[in-house]
């Protein structure tokens, strides 16, 4: 039997036309068959890839959708998570770029055991898988079902301050990311991450606003600040993400939004500001990085918007208004600082 055609994959950002795709029984063969299966595998993760970043995201999410609903494919694709490591990567590119995917995995029969499987040996990809599913409800709650924190993610994030590979770094980030959701979305807290966690996520989140990969992961800024605004509910992840150089990179997420970056980037960014603004100590970190002044530009820019475009006008009224209450925030905090450092106004405090 022959592998998947090249054709499935000839062009990235285009809905596969479902009379040039393989009919779904002679695909999931082509999965099973040990001959073929790896070129399949391989074929239909790299159409599932989203390596144009956020401009092609809702491409993406169509293109997954549409291969996640072909009959019989993620049983046969769960079959091969723990010998295969495309099949962990075909399900971490359907996951990460589309929640319909996301849940359809979780409810094949076998997957979270499979999975659970594949993170001893394809760690990358699997931290990957972890980290998406924990963004949807249904996924978040099949991880905790079956043991996901204590049993992965607990054991592989106790590292030390050493030096680490790219490819380390880049799980270490994913699984921190996902025990952020895990823990955040119920309890609205988060527990202390370590430093090298701290340090590795702030850098992917340099990555993904630049548009760069890092251990050959497209990283798009939604699923980073997704973990990271949960994590800044914790004080001493807030004191010690500041330290790593996180406000001059949040700044610039704020400074480079546009509409076609997605809504769900400014609104985890804000709000991961806000976060970050609670504490005291904070204010001045985020005065020195700009970000007051990039907020005040961002008010004035989503006033310009919300008269153009119809469409997000209610989330864009309730985003400018969270950035002005931020803006006015900053300004009393920083006044107040400034006010508790003079000589004679100080000594009162």
């Amino acid at each position: 039997m022959r592998a998947v055609p090249a054709r499935l994959v000839s062009h990235r950002c285009r809905v596969p036309d479902a009379s040039r795709v393989p009919a779904p029984r002679a695909l999931c063969r082509s999965i099973q068959n040990e001959s073929t299966s790896n070129a399949a595998l391989r074929a239909i993760a790299q159409a599932a890839a989203n390596t144009d970043g956020q401009s092609a995201a809702q491409v993406s999410e169509r293109i997954c959708q549409s291969i996640a609903e072909m009959p019989g494919l993620l049983d046969s694709v769960v079959q091969r998570l723990e010998t295969d490591v495309d099949a962990v990567r075909l399900v971490n590119n359907l996951a990460a770029n589309c929640k319909r995917s996301a849940e359809l995995f979780v409810l094949a029969a076998g997957s979270m055991d499979a999975l659970k499987a594949s993170s001893r040996k394809f760690k990358l990809h699997s931290f990957g898988v972890i980290n998406h599913l924990s963004r949807c409800d249904v996924g978040s709650k099949a991880l905790v079902a079956h043991g996901f924190i204590d049993d992965v993610l607990h054991p592989a994030l106790d590292v030390k301050n050493e030096p680490l590979t790219v490819e380390q770094e880049a799980t270490i980030a994913r699984g921190t990311l996902a025990l952020a959701n895990l823990t955040g979305a119920a309890t609205h807290s988060c527990p202390s991450a370590n430093r090298v966690a701290l340090e590795t996520i702030v850098k992917v989140l340099d990555h993904a606003v630049r548009g760069e990969r890092l251990a050959t992961i497209t990283w798009l800024p939604p699923a980073v600040l997704y973990g990271l605004r949960n994590m800044t509910r914790n004080t001493a992840n807030k004191r010690a993400l500041l330290e790593c150089g996180l406000a001059p990179v949040l700044s610039k997420v704020l400074d480079t939004w546009a509409l076609e970056t997605g809504i769900a980037t400014l609104e985890l960014a804000i709000e991961s500001v806000g976060n970050l603004s609670a504490e005291v100590d904070a204010v001045q970190a985020l005065w020195d990085a700009g970000v007051v002044r990039v907020l005040q530009h961002l008010v004035e820019r989503l006033h310009a918007l919300s008269a153009t475009d119809l469409k997000c006008s209610d989330q864009i009224a309730f985003l400018t208004g969270e950035a002005k209450r931020l803006v006015e925030l900053l300004l009393e905090r920083h006044v107040a600082m400034c006010m508790g450092q003079h000589r004679r106004l100080g000594s009162h405090r």
